[in-house]
């Protein structure tokens, strides 16, 4: 492992819009005399975190302030740690495989925590803990006020200040209340609005709480200053604006003000740091502090994390775990090599195809194949078996219905040397139209699919697999006459290599068109059913094993993409049928150029041309559709919509758009149109219809028209049914100085949703 071995790290290339965020590879640094290295296993995701690959941090850090790891390496003065063991610690940069820490700033994981439960803890407890406890001084029977009680620090700060016996006031928005009763809190008041101050001073009698923990900018921070009585203690992790620590000093001589900034802590007084994590680690061993509720995301969906955190949709903590994080399973962007000594399992594997991919495993290095099917081979099938004996392959011929679990059951434990890797191959057909479809027909189609791979899938759980490669069907993504069992068969496959991947198990669905020359129910079905398909033919051979190479290489058999469709696909001939034209996941493709347009049509593809090159080289005619698609697709990205999920007329507020996924759009629709827009784009112009015709007054109107006439003609076009729509009275008519207070309110409401949603350190200076 020399010095400057390098790894991967999460990094923004351009701020503003988290689809810019991307693993790059990066240097390794000397090691520091006081520092440990780490490999990294699990990374807690902080709201921090979002706010910088936003660019709305105000100061500029790195991605990643906590984390769980191995020490790999240790500096020459460092005698009070060992490589090979397991620490959470405070450490900036944490987004990556591997991540250099000053020593202080490390402790070990306590007892027998996973590595994404013990995530959860640094930040937000440490925190909590040197807020309450060691800044504030919170005693029992005193009264504390406990703001976005439902985030990561307010979950921590609820813990530590039940342990400490005070009476706990806490805010959430109210989806979050249930969250804070289950905690045990009486006293829970909306975070939404300024009306909490006046409720806890009825519920006090006017006396107040003697503690305010608060991560709220703006007005919410002068009215919790208004909550407290005489002696109260106020302590400010947040950042944004609002009064500044000398205007409450000089506003409120009668109280004491405290700003945390834990990074800060951490460069002036890592001693101090270290006595926190000891701490930590002793309440969570003696069971007084627990782990914070938590999902994790796979590295490979880091984006999908960072987006489910902006949008506040997620309770508790989000972890991004790391390759190899459980059960030292393989790491997922590194090349899968086939093992000599392990033994891969084909099902359906005295087929033609089932018999392809065994020729294909004894080519990678594959010297152990188990080949289960249900009947017995035919002569040619164990023809092909003897020649792979003849090569030094051991074939297994295992005669089993995959759709018996004692029978599986057996078939798994007799496998040796040790099962690495599965491709579920066996399917049957037995087409009606549905209205003639009996259920034996539909029950003989399932089987095989469903059960077998169900049955795979739950007796292989706990086995260290390389890959789990289920072949499904293009007609679970194109549709097929008279195959509505095998389509509903082959969506289960692709639904399962989606659930075994949030599990952190390798799978990936592959949805194959008909092969010309093997694989007799693609065939048939292709003959059959496909027939009608303009543009759509059949898999070559060599084609097809060509694109399961190039799926292999790019390592996507882990935990990657969980389904790729394989279809060999004229589009201009595909596209010209109305039936799939105007399908959502084909008009994403119809608005690209053919150059743009990629047969493995499952998994999302990166634009040969800009979006702007494209929309000059579209027929005038043609030009407002394609701008709506490219609309539509970066909104459903930014909100987490399915294509038809995205209602045109909806208010986007109403959409669940807020300012920050707000800046985002209008960020990225910047980049790609080349224009500059104004920052209140989603206030201004608040529904999608409203969006995409202003945008075509700027981007398809004839240039010689003047700007303001096309604004003119905008606003004729919209009406009263644009006026009617507007949400929050944040309409495009408004003056300037009415959209600036109402962006200011929504900024302020951002600011506190996310923090009440965010599991860990609400937009404070507290983390590194």
């Amino acid at each position: 492992e020399g010095d400057t071995a390098a790894f991967e790290q999460l990094v923004i290339d351009q701020s503003g819009s988290l689809s810019n965020l991307s693993w790059t590879q990066v240097q390794r640094q000397p090691l520091g005399d006081h520092e440990v290295e780490l490999r990294v296993l699990a990374t807690g995701l902080n709201f921090r975190d979002v706010l910088v690959a936003m660019g709305q941090y105000p100061d500029e850090a790195p991605l990643g302030c906590e984390c769980v790891g191995e020490i790999i390496a240790v500096g020459s003065m460092v005698t009070d740690c060992a490589v090979g063991q397991r620490v959470m610690a405070i450490a900036p940069r944490s987004f990556a495989e591997r991540v250099t820490v000053n020593r202080k700033l490390v402790v070990p994981v306590p007892g027998q925590l996973t590595n994404e439960a013990a995530a959860t803890l640094p930040v937000a407890f440490t925190t909590a803990y040197y807020s309450l406890c060691q800044l504030a001084q919170l005693k029992a029977g005193e009264r504390v006020l406990i703001h976005s009680a439902a985030g990561g620090v307010g979950q921590a700060a609820v813990q530590i200040a039940k342990q400490a016996g005070a009476e706990i006031f806490a805010t959430a928005s109210p989806s979050k209340w249930e969250t804070l009763r289950s905690l045990g809190i009486s006293h829970i008041m909306n975070s939404r609005t300024l009306a909490f101050s006046d409720e806890i001073l009825s519920i006090t009698e006017g006396q107040g709480v003697d503690v305010v923990l608060n991560a709220l900018p703006g007005e919410f921070r002068a009215k919790s200053l208004d909550t407290l009585g005489q002696q109260g203690r106020f302590v400010d992790i947040g950042k944004g604006d609002g009064l500044t620590p000398e205007q409450i000093t000089q506003q409120y001589p009668e109280l004491k003000h405290f700003t945390v900034d834990l990074s800060q802590l951490c460069e002036q007084a890592p001693q101090q740091v270290q006595t926190l994590l000891q701490h930590l680690s002793q309440q969570v061993e003696g069971g007084q502090w627990q782990p914070l509720p938590l999902t994790t995301y796979p590295q490979t969906e880091t984006l999908q994390a960072f987006r489910r955190l902006q949008q506040a949709k997620t309770p508790g903590k989000i972890v991004v775990l790391q390759p190899d994080s459980k059960n030292n399973r393989p790491t997922n962007n590194k090349k899968i090599a086939i093992d000599a000594e392990g033994s891969y399992l084909v099902t359906g594997g005295f087929g033609g195809l089932g018999l392809v991919m065994a020729q294909w495993l004894a080519e990678h290095g594959a010297k152990h194949i188990v080949l289960l099917g249900r009947g017995t081979p035919s002569n040619d099938a164990q023809a092909q078996i003897k020649t792979l004996q003849a090569e030094n392959v051991h074939i297994d011929v295992v005669m089993a219905d995959v759709t018996d679990s004692t029978a599986m059951t057996q078939a798994i434990s007799a496998v040796s040397p040790p099962l690495r890797g599965i491709i579920h191959g066996a399917g049957t057909l037995d087409d009606s139209l549905l209205q003639a479809m009996s259920a034996d027909q539909l029950e003989k189609v399932l089987a095989p699919k469903v059960t077998g791979a169900w049955i795979l899938h739950h007796l292989t759980r706990s086995l260290q697999l390389d890959f789990f490669i289920l072949f499904s069907s293009a007609a679970g993504l194109l549709g097929s006459p008279g195959q509505a069992n095998h389509a509903t068969a082959n969506a289960f496959l692709d639904g399962l290599a989606r659930y075994r991947q949030q599990l952190n198990l390798p799978a990936i669905s592959l949805d194959w068109g008909a092969w010309s020359t093997v694989g007799s129910a693609l065939k048939y079905q292709h003959q059959g059913s496909l027939k009608s398909l303009s543009g759509v033919g059949l898999i070559a051979l060599e084609q097809g094993l060509a694109q399961l190479e190039a799926i292999w290489q790019s390592a996507t058999l882990t935990t990657d993409n969980p389904q790729i469709g394989i279809v060999p696909i004229d589009w201009s001939a595909f596209l010209s049928q109305p039936a799939f034209s105007q399908q959502p996941l084909f008009k994403s493709v119809a608005s690209q150029q053919p150059a743009a347009r990629d047969a493995v049509i499952g998994r999302e593809t990166t634009p040969q041309v800009s979006f702007i090159q494209t929309l000059e080289n579209t027929p005038q005619a043609q030009k407002r559709e394609v701008l709506e698609s490219f609309v539509c697709r970066q909104i459903c990205q930014i909100l987490g919509f399915s294509p038809d999920e995205l209602d045109m007329e909806a208010g986007f507020f109403d959409l669940g758009m807020d300012s920050l996924t707000a800046l985002e759009l209008k960020n990225s629709l910047e980049t790609a149109v080349g224009l500059s827009l104004p920052s209140t784009l989603a206030f201004d112009y608040p529904t999608v219809e409203a969006l995409i015709a202003y945008l075509s007054t700027q981007l398809i109107e004839p240039a010689s028209q003047p700007l303001g006439q096309s604004e003119n003609q905008l606003e004729n076009q919209l009406g009263e049914k644009a006026e009617m729509q507007q949400l929050d009275s944040a309409n495009a008519y408004l003056s300037e100085n009415d959209l600036n207070q109402q962006m200011d309110q929504k900024l302020a409401e951002l600011d506190e949703l996310l923090s009440d949603g965010s599991p860990t350190l609400d937009q404070t200076g507290g983390e590194p």
